[in-house]
């Protein structure tokens, strides 16, 4: 409720309102009908207040020297007397008593004072033939009143129809009342019951029946959509299609069903801190869910949602960790209601209205899936409404474009709403402040034990041993996390699948080889694939990425296909197609960004693009043709089809999609959204696989994002996810020799990353860091850094707030650095110890011909002291 003074009365509708109820408070006996009692009181004080305010408000006055039109005494009289009645009203309602009385007192204060301005002003008023000097103390005094009358306006709005209104609020939450809802007579409900039961009801009975609860709350009660029988039996048939579901995982490489509880990788669960210690697997984490809900059972007071947030990196295990959880769950209360967030996105984006009118957008998501009749949508709903469903939302970070609005939806209002709530994501590009309210998991990297355990189980004691020896010795390490990469669930199911199919074979020995041989392996499995076939996959990975979706249309497959052989007339339609959206107002005023703008406008292009694609060479053509027919048989183990008409398709894992990716910047490609500048987290994955393809990717992206020369200058451009947007431009500093990243704020964590690439950089030789606020941290990596670096002859640090600590790490650098000529520190708040170190260390450097200091916080001895060298 965000208005309670609104004469209108509409009738309300469970869709129709909002469902927050957290924070939760018992309500207090009492308190709704005292706050009923006073709500007209309160209207009507707000009235005079503001018929009080009207009658202070005069035109101004040519005949007053400072524009105003002065009160007089009489006039200030029935002012007070007028403003000390409301105050004293005011005083008589318990919901606004001490905001009445400092009211009262500041309007007594701004009126004795005004009264003393009346009187002064009054006497110079009356002075015959006033000076020069007497006339600006009149002015002076008219001037003082005006703002004593301004100061009685600011009192009197303490009292304002709006001020009472956020007071009445807040007084209606404090005591309990955000939350509970009222139903007409006979309105059927269905109750929990002390005993755990839940029953039919109707609303006046639900508190007098027998073991029935003794008030309603959000968690034991909600309207009925149908008789319990009903939910009973379709919850029963829900169980047995999501045991189905969830119970086995399908191996991608060798296609083989692994039991999800016995047969996966056993991962663990850090990070849930003192309030979730227990949490340790997945076991453990159905049970705190179950947890959570039973707190909420007992109707208490409750400040956090029971909601969760799990983050691990690519390919961890998420994903088969939700499926462990709803198995897990399904013979408890709870009904298990798992949704992925790029299914999510795509029906946000063909589906908008129905998420409007949905009372959220699990709600809305699942009417569209299973239809609005539907019994077993009703039978979800009413989960729901009950706060008995367990909502699990599967990759945030794969909500593409609608990311943002996906986590605001869900930490907004789907959080608040009280549901028990898992939802899972890559950490990069999570905002912490958005989640500060949710309990905090992460799963970790499977450790030395684990992986050798899950491996001997996988390929049997007696084939593990050379296996086990590879893993030990040859793995490559993840540069992130310093760990083998099979620490990594997907990494070491990969690996073990590779040496059960390729035996005696080599085994991989970097990541990207070892996905080139799991991406063969897979293509294997499925039947032969021809060349054009391969390369027609890679290019519609590619698309799918840069249209930064995971639901891959079947658009995108003709568009992938013309963007291989005749790119200039894929331009040509996406042009025509960006014409029209900036021509289309619908387009404009929906809030998608120029990733999605473009994606809806392509959509209504499908033709055209399908109309040029007959001009392809025939193998293209048969290999467009061999793709549909093989993903709608759900034949090509690299893609999942999710719906056959019209055509639907994921990549079997967002790690392939992004490695494909990669794959297709090493080649003739170009980007038609947004710059890797100004990249999403989206892209960080496809980073880190281009970085280590080298130079071929890196040459890639250049070309792809249009860069001419070996320069290029993003003062002010970086956009997006900061730390996957600086990641994008170092990979690119591979193949740049000048780079201009002033004021981008990139701070302490980009002056290390910087720090960290220009260790084994060999071409950069100018980099301009100007404004970026890197501090003393990030002016110590990057001066580790130039202790190897032999290319980078110009650096700009100006206006850092280095300090004296990066002073003396660069001095230090300095002392040993042979190849840098001109280095900018000015503007670094440095001291004389700073300025100590650099005269130091210039005594030993034969290189450096340009040291700017300018503008630090330096003596005279101190700056000479660096001249002198």
């Amino acid at each position: 409720t965000h208005n309670l003074f609104d004469n209108f009365v509409a009738e309300l509708t469970f869709d129709g309102h909002s469902h927050a109820v957290i924070p939760w408070c018992p309500a207090e006996a009492g308190v709704e009908a005292s706050l009923r009692r006073e709500l007209p009181a309160l209207r009507a004080l707000g009235e005079r207040v503001q018929r009080l305010r009207d009658e202070m408000t005069r035109p101004p006055s040519e005949a007053s020297p400072c524009g105003c039109s002065p009160p007089s005494k009489e006039g200030l009289l029935a002012l007070e007397k007028a403003s000390e009645e409301i105050a004293a009203d005011a005083a008589k309602l318990p919901v606004v008593a001490a905001v009445a009385l400092k009211a009262s007192n500041a309007i007594s204060t701004s009126l004795i004072i005004a009264m003393e301005k009346v009187a002064e002003a009054a006497k110079l008023r009356k002075a015959p033939g006033r000076n020069d000097a007497e006339m600006a103390a009149l002015e002076k005094a008219e001037a003082a009143l005006g703002e004593r009358i301004e100061s009685l306006h600011t009192s009197l709005e303490r009292l304002s129809t709006e001020a009472l209104n956020v007071l009445a609020v807040a007084a209606w939450r404090e005591g309990g009342l955000v939350g509970a809802r009222r139903f007409g007579s006979g309105q059927r409900l269905v109750v929990r019951g002390t005993d755990g039961a839940w029953r039919e009801a109707a609303a006046e009975e639900a508190c007098n029946l027998d073991g029935g609860p003794a008030s309603l709350h959000p968690w034991n009660h909600a309207p009925l959509e149908m008789s319990l029988d009903a939910f009973e039996a379709l919850r029963a048939w829900h169980t047995i299609a999501l045991r189905a579901q969830h119970s086995h995982i399908v191996d991608a490489l060798s296609g083989r069903r692994l039991d999800a509880l016995k047969q996966c990788v056993a991962i663990e669960v850090a990070g849930g801190g003192a309030e979730l210690a227990s949490v340790v697997d997945a076991r453990s984490l159905a049970a705190c869910l179950r947890t959570l809900h039973e707190e909420r059972l007992a109707g208490g007071e409750a400040t956090r949602p029971p909601a969760t947030l799990l983050t691990a990196g690519p390919a961890s295990g998420k994903t088969t960790m939700l499926s462990q959880v709803v198995v897990l769950s399904l013979d408890g209360e709870l009904v298990p209601i798992l949704i992925k967030a790029q299914l999510l996105q795509q029906r946000l984006i063909s589906s908008p209205d129905a998420f409007a009118t949905a009372w959220n957008w699990v709600d809305g998501y699942l009417r569209i899936e299973h239809g609005e009749a539907s019994p077993l949508y009703r039978m979800l709903r009413q989960a729901m409404m009950a706060r008995r469903a367990l909502l699990l939302l599967d990759g945030l970070d794969e909500g593409g474009t609608n990311r943002e609005q996906i986590e605001r939806h869900v930490t907004e209002v789907l959080a608040p709403e009280g549901h028990v709530l898992l939802a899972t994501s890559r950490p990069a590009g999570i905002d912490e402040d958005r989640f500060a309210s949710f309990h905090r998991l992460r799963l970790s990297p499977l450790t030395t034990e684990q992986q050798e355990q899950a491996l001997v189980q996988r390929v049997g004691d007696g084939r593990s041993a050379p296996l086990l020896d590879y893993v030990r010795e040859r793995v490559p390490i993840d540069t992130e996390t310093g760990l083998r990469v099979t620490a990594n669930p997907l990494m070491l199911s990969m690996f073990a699948s590779v040496f059960e199919l390729r035996t005696g074979l080599p085994m991989p020995s970097t990541v990207v080889g070892l996905y080139k041989m799991a991406s063969d392996v897979m293509l294997s499995r499925s039947g032969a694939a021809s060349g054009e076939l391969r390369r027609l996959l890679q290019a519609v990975f590619f698309e799918a990425q840069v249209s930064q979706g995971r639901v891959i249309e079947d658009r995108l497959l003709d568009e992938a296909a013309l963007g291989l052989e005749r790119p200039e007339a894929l331009k040509a339609i996406r042009e025509r197609a960006r014409a029209r959206r900036r021509l289309d107002g619908n387009l404009r005023s929906s809030g998608l960004d120029e990733t999605a703008l473009l994606g809806r406008a392509m959509a209504e292009c499908a033709a055209e693009v399908r109309s040029a694609c007959d001009s392809l060479p025939g193998a293209l053509r048969d290999a467009l043709a061999e793709l549909r027919s093989r993903v709608a048989r759900d034949e090509l183990p690299l893609l999942s089809l999710l719906q056959a008409e019209p055509l639907q398709l994921q990549s079997s894992h967002l790690s392939f999609q992004e490695y494909f990716a990669a794959c297709a910047f090493c080649e003739e490609v170009t980007l038609s959204g947004a710059p890797p500048w100004t990249w999403q987290a989206s892209w960080a994955n496809t980073l880190a696989l281009g970085a280590e393809m080298g130079e071929p990717f890196a040459k890639g992206l250049k070309r792809a994002a249009g860069v001419g020369g070996d320069s290029l200058n993003l003062c002010g451009k970086l956009g997006g996810d900061r730390p996957t947007a600086l990641r994008a431009v170092i990979v690119l500093s591979a193949v740049l020799t000048t780079i201009d990243l002033s004021r981008n704020d990139i701070r302490r964590e980009g002056g290390v990353a910087i720090g960290n690439a220009l260790a084994v950089n060999e071409v950069l030789t100018d980099l301009n860091l100007w404004s970026n606020g890197i501090g003393g941290e990030g002016a110590a990596a990057i001066a580790e850094a130039l202790r190897s670096n032999a290319v980078l002859t110009n650096l700009n640090l100006t206006r850092n707030n280095i300090r004296d600590e990066g002073a003396a790490a660069l001095a230090s650098a300095l002392r040993v650095n042979a190849v840098l000529t001109t280095l900018d520190i000015s503007e670094n708040e440095i001291r004389n110890e700073g300025a100590k170190a650099l005269a130091s260390a210039l005594c030993v450097n034969e290189v450096l011909t340009s040291l700017n200091v300018s503008d630090n916080d330096l003596t005279e001895e101190a700056a000479l002291g660096i001249v002198r060298v």
